[in-house]
């Protein structure tokens, strides 16, 4: 039964999943420190592990929000273009993180005009292909 305050709608979207490989081997290599070395060399390998994939996680998701930003061009646009670009930037994408992976998902549906999931996939994508 579907709650009335859920709408079920069925739609085509952009999923980007993004995985760091190569964690496993590093992984295996921690160890709880028992000493002041152990605790220094357990930070690094948190750093290239963890700490990797957070900052991955981060650079992903401020290149897709900052491509979106329209650059000191707001104030010369019109109240209803501005409404429509902060529209665009509310309901680009969804983000989750697992794991070392990474999704992000575009509804590619059209509910105001062609630009809407347009920006969503076009950022997603260059936001995959750009390196950290």
């Amino acid at each position: 039964m579907i709650d009335e305050k859920h709408e079920l709608m069925f739609g085509w979207y952009l999923v980007v999943f993004l995985d760091v490989l190569g964690q496993r081997e590093t992984l295996r290599q921690v160890r709880w420190p028992r000493s002041e070395e152990e605790r220094s060399e357990t930070f690094s390998l948190l750093k290239q592990t963890a700490g990797y994939v957070l900052h991955f996680r981060r650079f992903f998701q401020n290149y897709f929000e900052n491509f979106a930003q329209p650059s000191g061009l707001l104030d010369s646009l019109s109240a209803e273009h501005r409404e429509k670009i902060e529209r665009i930037k509310s309901t680009s994408a969804e983000y989750r993180g697992f794991s070392d992976s990474f999704v992000a998902s575009v509804a590619l549906r059209n509910t105001d005009e062609h630009l809407t999931p347009a920006t969503g996939l076009y950022s997603s994508l260059v936001a995959a292909c750009a390196r950290s």
